[in-house]
C-alpha cells in the first residue's frame, strides 16, 4: 500500500509539471483497487483482468511456503470464493493460514511464475480468523 501511495504522489507531482489532468486521473483509477470482485467473475474472463489491479475476498484453503529452483522462497495461498479458487502469490510471508477469511489486493495474471490465474499480492489482510 505504501508503494501505491508513493506512486500516486509521484503522479501528482508529474501532473504539476505538465502531465494532463485526464491522464493523471486515468492513472490513479488504474492504480486504485475498487470493491472486491467475485473470483468467479475474474475466472469467467481472465484475459479481461490481465495486468489489472484487483481485490478479492475469500477463504484460504491452502497456505504454503515454497522455494524456486534458484533458492528464492515465495508464498502462495489458494483462496476460495464460493466454488471458485485462485492463487495468491507473494515474495513476502503472508500472515494467514488455512481457514482464514482474507482480502487480497494485487495484480491479476493469467500466467505468472508457472501459476495459472494468480494474483501477485501487494497486500493481504485477514478479515476473520479461521476456526
Amino acid at each position: 500500500m505504501l508503494k501505491l501511495l508513493r506512486l500516486l504522489g509521484v503522479l501528482a507531482v508529474s501532473g504539476a509539471f505538465g502531465l494532463a489532468g485526464s491522464a493523471l486521473a486515468a492513472a490513479e483509477q488504474e492504480l486504485s483497487p475498487s470493491a472486491p470482485l467475485p473470483v468467479a467473475t475474474i475466472l469467467a474472463a481472465p484475459e479481461t483482468f490481465e495486468g489489472k489491479h484487483v481485490v478479492v475476498q475469500g477463504t484460504v484453503v491452502e497456505a504454503a511456503r515454497k522455494v524456486f529452483p534458484n533458492g528464492r522462497p515465495y508464498h502462495t495461498l489458494s483462496v476460495r470464493d464460493g466454488e471458485s479458487v485462485l492463487t495468491v502469490f507473494s515474495w513476502s510471508r503472508l500472515p494467514v493460514r488455512a481457514g482464514d477469511r482474507i482480502e487480497a489486493i494485487g495484480v491479476f495474471h493469467v500466467w505468472r511464475y508457472n501459476f495459472r490465474h494468480v494474483i501477485e499480492a501487494g497486500a493481504v489482510r485477514r478479515l476473520e480468523r479461521g476456526r
